[in-house]
């Protein structure tokens, strides 16, 4: 299991104005209170064979035993048909945990996504009801059942599903409602809030929203807010959902998934449409209200489990608390990954409650003007004034076909120019080459430019869970690049000797497998075989060197650390037989010798995700071998240079006029 105490790392960010929930964004979103306060716990419940576990909605009892309710997946099935909920114990959130029953389960619906509460001495299990032999058909809808005790017996409320997908909102029918999150008002009522989905557009684009329906008997029947839905982005075609709600200290709160980059798009930032990995794989949000109506201004209410743990983003989802004596001590939640768990914990330690929405608001209001100059918009291309080729073809794979860009040097342009070759991060299964036209790298690129280089950002096909795409196959369409581009020299007006390269995390990793791996290594696309190139030089940003010392990415040591890599580096044509094959295949540091190209790695000493460990290795390793390897190491530095603690030093300014300059000193 992953495990560390290390602290949620986090900027505070500047607030955001938002009127409702519909206005125009126009500053950064904060990292609230509520997230700085989580320290890293561990993953928890793992599947029996041939399951799926899903999601946990923890509670104790009145002896201080921990329940969790949460959903189990035959994997040769579904969660629509054919989940249940199931029944599990422990003594604390660590474990270890012992299966009880299953809680729910049917032949005829399908139960899924609880979340448990308890009002005076009645529990109260909200889900998800899909009554797919229904006479109405298979519909989500929401159900909720009662008990004296966490062991049952529960016992259906005779109006379920409560919440149905029926009847009309904002001039559209409602088709679905589910993920339920039951909150006792103090006004003595009982709110459900859900996620919602109207007809407004077709099944495959429906937007989720978040809705309310209230009740004046916890089995109710319940009525659906008239204003609803509560919280919409369904103007810019972005959901939201998986919501979590409670009341604390004279405050509504609701943590809800941030399916689609609601955060980029408050901040003026949008992901591209065609580049949004839809899930948890960014930070939730947070809501605060007054009333439990106008949710007005979200902060991140909760981080990644790559952030957490230094693991492979996966989807971080299901949000629950587990409340000790009247107070938050865990937030539990669901992870979509290779681990065979229900998901993770992190504990709440210190969270200092302070919401003062009046002031908050004056200070967004004040700084308003500033705030639109800070918050440029996510560029697609590099705006260099000068001569561009975009989106050009190098490769027609099976999966997709494969773009890059080529932007020339503004100034001392020569008639045959070197060129940077650009591989972008995102643990190589996310993220886009148009990283390169923003923040630090659109900075770096646009010097680089103005002193004689030309700047190739390459895609690649990336290897998501569900495809049969491994690590080998990015690096080979990243080498399939540079030969395409070496094959067309004399046309594009480039130099075939002089390549050079950079990238960031799995995309530094992958600059370090074409600077030091020949170039008839790992052929690729049979049109570009035989094609010669020489790399002069590459950098780094906090990539990995070396898959065989699995050791090197454990960076605090833990005894029960595990292999995180294998899905993506085995990929679906080889086996357990051909792993050591692989994982030596694919580390850089093998291909390392005295003749080597110049190579620098910049890293972060505070980073979890690709540990410090890795940089120290291979400079070591090039010690030995004499090969001409720098290591830079950034104090206080996480991944992607997020601030651990205290300021990083040296500053992003420096790292970034490091970058420049060791280009430069190679020309």
């Amino acid at each position: 299991m992953k495990e560390t105490s290390m602290k949620c790392a986090a900027n505070v960010l500047l607030g955001i104005v938002l009127i409702g929930v519909m206005s125009e964004p126009v500053v950064a979103v904060e990292v609230s209170s509520f997230c700085r306060a989580q320290v890293p716990g561990k993953y928890i419940i793992e599947a029996q064979e041939g399951n799926w576990n899903w999601g946990m909605a923890p509670i104790y009892d009145e002896k201080g035993t921990l329940h969790v309710f949460n959903s189990i997946i035959p994997k040769n099935g579904s969660w629509i048909k054919h989940s249940k909920i199931a029944h599990y114990t422990a003594d604390k959130p660590e474990g270890p945990y012992t299966f009880v029953e299953d809680t729910f389960s049917s032949d005829y619906a399908s139960y899924h996504n609880p979340q448990v509460s308890k009002v005076g001495d009645t529990y109260v299990l909200v889900f998800l009801l899909n009554r797919h032999q229904d006479e109405n058909g298979s519909k989500q809808e929401v159900g909720i059942a009662t008990a004296r005790s966490l062991n049952g017996p529960w016992t259906e409320s005779p109006h379920n599903p409560i919440i149905r997908a029926a009847g009309t909102m904002q001039g559209a029918n409602i088709v679905h409602a589910s993920n339920p999150s039951f909150v006792p008002a103090p006004d003595g009522t009982y709110r459900i809030y859900y996620k919602s989905m109207t007809d407004r557009y077709s099944r495959k684009q429906a937007i989720r929203e978040i809705s309310l329906a209230v009740s004046r008997e916890i089995e109710g029947p319940y009525e659906n807010y008239a204003q609803n839905p509560l919280i919409s982005y369904m103007d810019h075609k972005i959901d939201i959902e998986d919501p979590y709600a409670f009341y604390y200290k004279g405050m509504y709160y609701m943590i809800v998934e941030d399916r689609q980059g609601v955060k980029n798009m408050l901040e003026s930032n949008p992901i591209p449409a065609d580049q949004i990995q839809r899930g948890g794989y960014r930070p939730g949000l947070i809501y605060t209200s007054k009333g439990g109506i106008d949710w007005g201004i979200p902060e991140v209410g909760y981080q990644t489990n790559e952030i957490y743990f230094g693991a492979t983003l996966a989807r971080s989802e299901r949000p629950h608390i587990l409340w000790k004596d009247g107070k938050p001590e865990c937030l539990f939640l669901a992870c979509h990954d290779d681990d065979p768990t229900a998901g993770y914990f992190v504990r709440i330690e210190n969270w200092e409650v302070k919401v003062n929405l009046e002031a908050r608001e004056a200070e967004i209001q004040r700084r308003q003007p500033q705030a639109r100059k800070r918050t440029p918009r996510q560029s697609k291309y590099l705006e260099t004034g000068g001569e561009r080729k975009l989106e050009v073809l190098y490769k027609q794979a099976a999966e997709k076909d494969l773009h890059l860009d080529l932007y020339y040097p503004t100034v001392n342009r020569t008639a045959t120019c070197p060129v940077i070759v650009f591989t972008h991060g995102g643990g190589w299964a996310a993220g886009s080459r148009t990283k390169a036209a923003n923040g630090s790298f659109g900075q770096i690129f646009q010097q680089l430019i103005k002193k004689g280089f030309a700047v190739a950002p390459v895609s690649y096909r990336l290897a998501k869970k569900e495809s049969n795409v491994a690590m080998r196959d990015c690096v080979i369409d990243c080498k399939d690049a540079i030969r395409y581009l070496a094959k067309n020299a004399e046309d594009l007006g480039i130099d075939p000797t002089r390549f050079y390269v950079m990238g960031d995390s799995a995309g530094g990793h992958i600059a370090q497998m074409l600077l030091l791996a020949s170039p008839e290594s790992l052929p690729g696309d049979p049109a570009l075989a035989d094609v010669s190139y020489n790399m002069v030089a590459g950098l780094s940003w906090y990539g990995p060197c070396d898959f065989e010392k699995m050791s090197l990415f454990n960076h605090d040591d833990r005894p029960d650390f595990r292999d995180r890599f294998a899905p993506r580096l085995l990929g679906s044509d080889s086996g357990p037989q051909d792993k050591l094959t692989r994982y030596r295949e694919m580390s850089p540091i093998n291909y390392l010798t005295e003749k080597s190209p110049p190579l620098l790695m910049i890293q972060g000493d505070k980073d979890t995700t690709i540990p410090v460990k890795h940089a120290y290795y291979m400079d070591e390793k090039a010690k030995s071998l004499k090969a001409p390897v720098e290591i830079m190491i950034i104090k206080n530095a996480g991944h992607n240079w997020r601030k651990v603690d205290a300021d990083i030093e040296p500053s992003r300014e420096v790292i970034i006029e490091r970058t420049v300059q060791f280009f430069v000193d190679h020309f």
